[in-house]
């Protein structure tokens, strides 16, 4: 007979994984297409060890005990007038004069 296999290393499918975290499989979808989880390409099938998925949802969903709202990490924009260092030298930056030709 058998032994059950640890969950750690248990496999699911879209639709179990779906099914287990309360989501739709277009979410788990999403998330695969932006590499936010990682998962196991068998043939033709797509496959998740559940515990690779509950970090990612730890990391980016659970709320600490004390906080109102889930932490959101800072993306840095560079806008017009920035006056960081290093936005004033990236070689990707232009600024446009009145006329609108860039780098003057």
């Amino acid at each position: 007979m058998h032994e059950p296999i640890p969950f750690e290393y248990r496999l699911m499918t879209k639709q179990q994984l779906a099914e287990y975290f309360g989501i739709t499989e277009r979410t788990i979808e999403v998330w695969m297409h932006r590499r936010y989880i990682p998962f196991i390409k068998i043939g033709q099938t797509v496959r998740f060890r559940v515990t690779s998925v509950l970090g990612y949802v730890e990391d980016k969903y659970l709320v600490p005990a004390g906080e109102l709202q889930r932490r959101r990490k800072n993306h840095a924009k560079v806008t017009r007038g920035d006056t960081r260092p290093d936005a004033a030298e990236s070689p990707f930056l232009h600024r446009c004069d009145a006329g609108g030709t860039p780098g003057a």
